[in-house]
């Protein structure tokens, strides 16, 4: 498959890529055991990442950046760059876990809540039934201990998974993979709130909402507070995207 080159927008590269060509990126990379990590992007993500420096840090080391929301992919749209399709996180996971059962690679799960985990280890193996789960973790909610973080690691590292989901919401998530990127050697895939929605613990919108970028409206009535945070960002997010273009016809990019 022909590769999309990376877009500069809103101040990191990003792939305009669907679902195949993200499967197909990421593949590229299983047997290379350098740390690749992956990160979907979506307003919220992109915002933080304009507002702090450590944030946009992980976002231009990562390996590549796909468009997880409409949002992006809109943004993408009004600086001239038209594409199918989008990377949304529980979408890709999906993809990648078809990906690993046919070939035999191992995922790990990293994130969220154990109660959370174990519906989503059994969705996910009545969809794969093959599948290999090497294991899971489910750090505490709060920050970790040097012995903590050193004990899970080498948990990690002791399962040699090929591919490690990551759910511990954005930015976090992206931190995690960055600050971890040498110690380990898997595949690392930050996908958000895909536990969830595959797991059943939040029903996802239905297809014609998520196509036409309603699907935030269908979540507020499930996780109104969370929902409302990233609403409030729209204006500035609003902000990026005209400066962004300003910046592309003036200058390039």
């Amino acid at each position: 498959m022909k590769r999309t080159k990376p877009i500069k927008l809103l101040g990191f590269d990003i792939i305009p890529a669907g679902l195949d060509e993200a499967t197909s990126i990421i593949a590229h990379y299983l047997n290379r055991k350098e740390g690749n990590y992956f990160c979907l992007v979506d307003m919220n993500l992109a915002v933080q990442g304009n507002k702090s420096l450590l944030v946009k840090k992980a976002l231009n080391d990562a390996t590549a950046n796909f468009p997880d929301s409409m949002g992006i992919k809109l943004a993408l749209h009004l600086s001239g760059i038209h594409f199918n399709g989008r990377s949304r996180g529980a979408d890709l996971m999906l993809r990648i876990c078809e990906y690993a059962e046919k070939n035999k690679i191992k995922i790990f799960l990293y994130g969220n809540k154990k109660s959370t985990i174990k519906l989503l280890c059994k969705a996910i193996r009545g969809r794969y039934p093959n599948i290999t789960i090497a294991g899971f973790i489910c750090p505490p909610f709060r920050e970790l201990s040097e012995e903590e973080k050193i004990v899970i690691i080498n948990k990690i590292k002791c399962l040699s998974p090929d591919i490690i989901f990551v759910s511990l919401g954005a930015p976090k998530q992206e931190i995690w993979m960055m600050e971890h990127k040498d110690e380990i050697d898997a595949i690392k895939i930050g996908v958000g709130a895909a536990f969830d929605f595959i797991a059943g613990v939040i029903k996802p919108a239905p297809f014609w909402m998520r196509e036409i970028g309603l699907e935030w409206l269908y979540r507020f009535f499930q996780q109104p507070n969370k929902v409302f945070k990233r609403i409030v960002l729209i204006p500035y997010f609003i902000f990026l995207i005209i400066k962004n273009i300003i910046e592309k016809n003036n200058f390039g990019n």
